[in-house]
């Protein structure tokens, strides 16, 4: 079976080089390795990123750019990245193709009016969790501009989910646990202002704790200047998964920003 994976978001090209050599986002990392998994379960597997200039393949997956469309001469399933007015132009360029809309964050009440239009209606939506398909589900059909589209006729959108694949760590080294270092490890907008401030007063409480913060890297870093907080940066996810078994736990009490997928 023919694969397309559709990242017509992020504005820099990734691969499995960048996997295992850069900080890499969840997202961005959960699609490299369902698209290895399906190649090795023996699928014509492809991914087409927005910013990608050269094609090139890799684990037998097949990275494209939009001047390499043309290559693609069948494609049974379609999965697009986080963008629903992708979808019409993916179905009209394969109209045979099933086509899913792979969503990664909560959505707004006004997630509603994506019911309106005809392509949304033609693919299904898939969450990351059964928690995330139901408030999905919830904001498309169980509130009070939803029962008023159903009301007058709209169709509801088929919705599923699928858990992100996770791998078993690897680390580097022999691994010495410190009960002193915690560690933040998502992007500093998914509740880092909270997380700090939470901190200060664990700080108070516990003068030699020390938090460690590391970074996806497509969101930037400002400088903190508090007591205890060590600037990480953005690292290879070897390095992460060194520092989290080296750490007390992964420190991350916020209710700011809700993680759809919370194994960060």
């Amino acid at each position: 079976m023919n694969i397309l994976f559709c990242d017509c978001s992020h504005p820099k090209s990734y691969d499995f080089d960048t996997l295992s050599q850069q900080a890499t986002g969840g997202t961005e990392s959960s699609l490299l390795r369902l698209s290895a998994l399906f190649a090795a379960q023996g699928h014509q597997v492809s991914v087409f990123q927005q910013a990608r200039q050269r094609a090139r393949q890799q684990n037998k997956v097949h990275f494209i750019g939009a001047a390499h469309l043309d290559s693609l001469k069948e494609v049974a399933v379609i999965v697009v990245l986080r963008k629903d007015r992708q979808l019409k132009s993916w179905q009209q360029r394969f109209p045979k193709a099933r086509t899913f809309l792979w969503l990664h964050t909560y959505k707004k009440w006004e997630f509603v009016f994506k019911r309106l239009f005809k392509h949304n209606r033609r693919a299904s939506i898939i969450g990351n969790s059964n928690t995330h398909a139901k408030h999905l589900n919830q904001q498309l059909h169980n509130n009070v501009f939803a029962r008023l589209l159903t009301t007058l006729g709209v169709p509801k959108l088929n919705v599923n989910y699928g858990y992100n694949p996770v791998p078993k760590p690897m680390v580097s080294k022999p691994v010495k646990r410190n009960c002193n270092k915690l560690i933040f490890l998502s992007a500093p907008n998914k509740g880092l202002a909270e997380v700090l401030n939470h901190f200060k007063h664990v700080k108070a409480a516990m003068p030699d704790m020390q938090l460690h913060i590391a970074n996806p890297g497509y969101r930037d870093q400002t400088d903190i200047q508090q007591p205890g907080v060590h600037i990480l940066g953005a690292l290879p996810q070897t390095e992460l998964w060194q520092h989290v078994a080296e750490s007390l736990c992964v420190f991350y009490p916020q209710n700011s920003f809700a993680e759809t997928f919370g194994l960060i």
